[in-house]
């Protein structure tokens, strides 16, 4: 079912986007990277949705969610394959300042930052409201679908 929804989303809002010329493909990836998203990382249904490409002086986050028992969580996904498999610090500053914007905007609410490379998911890593990085799977926010 999440696929065939997130199939039928692509088409209707992927007109332009192209993959080495070719609309099918980038299609066909996009959806894949969806699915993978929905599958392996977003929140259960007692998350709040509470926004998405949420602008500040620093950037613009992915995704935002209210959890139960965690707080607010950003969702930072990244889709590009790597030729490096190893996340090191200068592949974290991004997160590191979505964190910052969320510990100012959320206050003790704020709980942290999903780094999740949808290719790659071994080397997701969540960023605590303090800026401590932990692997995704040892964190507090291993299991949001579990837990909301």
């Amino acid at each position: 079912m999440i696929a065939q929804r997130a199939t039928e989303w692509v088409n209707l809002a992927a007109r332009d986007t192209r993959v080495f010329g070719n609309l099918a493909k980038a299609r066909a990836q996009i959806t894949s990277l969806a699915c993978a998203y929905l599958h392996r990382y977003a929140p259960g249904a007692q998350a709040e949705y509470l926004g998405a490409e949420i602008p500040f002086d620093g950037g613009r986050v992915d995704l935002v969610w209210s959890v139960p028992g965690l707080g607010v969580v950003i969702d930072e996904l990244k889709t590009t394959a790597w030729v490096r498999l190893n996340v090191d610090a200068a592949m974290l500053a991004q997160p590191q300042r979505y964190r910052q914007f969320g510990a100012e905007k959320w206050g003790s609410g704020f709980a942290g930052v999903r780094f999740l490379p949808l290719r790659n998911p071994g080397e997701a890593r969540f960023i605590t409201a303090d800026g401590t990085v932990h692997r995704l799977d040892d964190s507090p926010a291993a299991r949001l679908r579990d837990a909301a």
